[in-house]
């Protein structure tokens, strides 16, 4: 499968990744402005002998016992990169308790 090329945008800024204690690599990301930006709330895994596959979906709805998932973006990578990608979403899934909690407003509360 060919892999999609991402456009170069004009506003994009340099990031400085660490690839090893002494070395550092300079990636440019493109704006924002110029990727798709999904919300998801389904994700599916599939592994496979040669790579890891992320369907992200939005649920619809649901009828009886059945779910309605449209399917919005197929995320895949290798073993090694999932291996990787898994460690980075632990280390921020244990900073989240640190951060601050949302306040819920009551929805039978006039807020003016």
């Amino acid at each position: 499968m060919a892999k999609k090329r991402i456009k170069e945008s004009k506003a994009a800024s340099p990031v400085v990744v660490p690839t090893a204690p002494t070395e550092r690599k300079v990636i440019t990301l493109p704006s924002s402005g110029d990727l798709p930006v999904y919300y998801v709330n389904n994700v599916n895994i599939d592994v496979s002998s040669w790579d890891v596959r992320f369907r992200l979906g939005q649920v619809q709805g649901m009828e009886g016992q059945n779910v309605t998932v449209k399917d919005v973006a197929i995320m895949f990578m290798s073993h090694a990169h999932m291996k990787a990608f898994a460690t980075l979403m632990l280390h921020s899934v244990a900073k989240l308790d640190a951060l601050p909690q949302p306040e819920f407003v009551n929805p039978n509360e006039q807020t003016h």
